[in-house]
């Protein structure tokens, strides 16, 4: 017999998402997340690119401002200097300068600072490979006198008047009753921000080179010259490191100053400003030849950064405007303008 009781239950709709459905939902809001994480990661890299390239420009202007505006940051604890410069040990002539306690002190009485040497690219002492920061030095001389005729000379005034203070970076005093080689003022070292790092206009290679930002000692006009020779830099630990391996044990007051004799002729910035060619033997009237360092174009670098999510345009160039006489002549270049060297 039939039973209704033995009749199908009606069936019931359940509430829920079919698995097509719920992978469905899981990918479009896992891709709306990932474009969302995506805007907000390139966000932070490109401000974090902007925020080194403006952290860097105001660096090299800051070059500058110490050059018009001297400070002199030497502490009176420091192991007082013994010349100048390695340069002024010796004078035109050959002969040992006078070593007074009034030399010990750049930026008073017998010594000045003139302004700021950058270099990039330094070959780092212990590991011989490039250094990705710029160190900038303190460029130290002789104050100038009437007395050195430089108003005689032919040529760049700065530069010869540069040459005629013995101009440069380094000098040596007694460290540890040692004479050593040591910087003649002060070393800053910068690194660039969020590991972007300074590279040339023609290719990725490390940038190596180097701008000198100083005062004419005998006009007090300010100048930029850059390093004219591609691919290299000035050294300056490097050289350092090398004369204190085999520098006198003695101090400075006391031993023979004829090791550094050799190496001073040519040391760094004096070596790069020329050589002193007479146009008559006996007289004044010289000027300067073979110069390394010039004014006559603009200077630019580029600023790279592997994170910046802006390919292929991923470096943005500053450039610094040919002989610049302030912190107006660092320029920024729009990383999309026609002017862009760096792409």
């Amino acid at each position: 017999m039939y039973n209704k009781t033995m009749q199908k239950a009606p069936r019931r709709f359940r509430l829920g998402f079919t698995l097509v459905e719920v992978t469905l939902v899981l990918a479009i809001s896992t891709a709306l997340a990932m474009a969302i994480l995506g805007t907000i990661t390139t966000n932070i890299h490109r401000q974090r690119y902007v925020d080194a390239y403006t952290d860097l420009s105001s660096f090299l202007r800051s070059a500058y401002s110490a050059t018009i505006n001297v400070q002199n940051t030497r502490l009176n604890t420091e192991d007082t200097g013994f010349f100048c410069t390695i340069n002024s040990i010796w004078d035109e002539n050959g002969r040992l300068t006078s070593h007074e306690y009034s030399d010990n002190f750049p930026g008073r009485t017998r010594c000045a600072i003139y302004g700021k040497l950058l270099t990039f690219g330094e070959t780092d002492p212990k590991t011989g490979a490039p250094d990705t920061r710029i160190h900038m030095y303190d460029i130290i001389g002789r104050v100038y006198t009437g007395q050195m005729n430089v108003e005689n000379a032919r040529g760049d005034n700065a530069l010869n008047s540069l040459k005629a203070v013995s101009a440069n970076v380094v000098t040596i005093r007694t460290e540890s009753s040692a004479c050593r080689v040591n910087f003649a003022g002060q070393e800053t070292v910068y690194t660039p921000q969020w590991q972007t790092r300074i590279e040339q206009p023609v290719d990725h290679q490390l940038f190596r080179g180097a701008i000198m930002i100083v005062r004419s000692p005998v006009s007090g006009t300010v100048h930029t010259y850059y390093y004219d020779q591609p691919g290299q830099t000035f050294d300056v630990n490097q050289f350092i490191t090398n004369l204190n391996q085999s520098s006198p044990t003695q101090p400075c007051e006391s031993t023979s100053l004829e090791h550094f004799r050799p190496h001073s002729a040519n040391a760094l910035v004096y070596g790069a400003l020329g050589e002193i060619f007479y146009s008559q033997p006996g007289t004044f009237n010289y000027f300067l030849r073979d110069s390394k360092m010039q004014k006559d174009k603009d200077f630019t670098i580029c600023l790279a950064s592997e994170d910046l999510p802006l390919t292929p345009k991923r470096r943005r160039p500053i450039r610094i405007k040919a002989d610049g006489n302030n912190a107006s002549a660092i320029e920024l270049v729009d990383i999309d303008g026609a002017d862009n060297s760096c792409n």
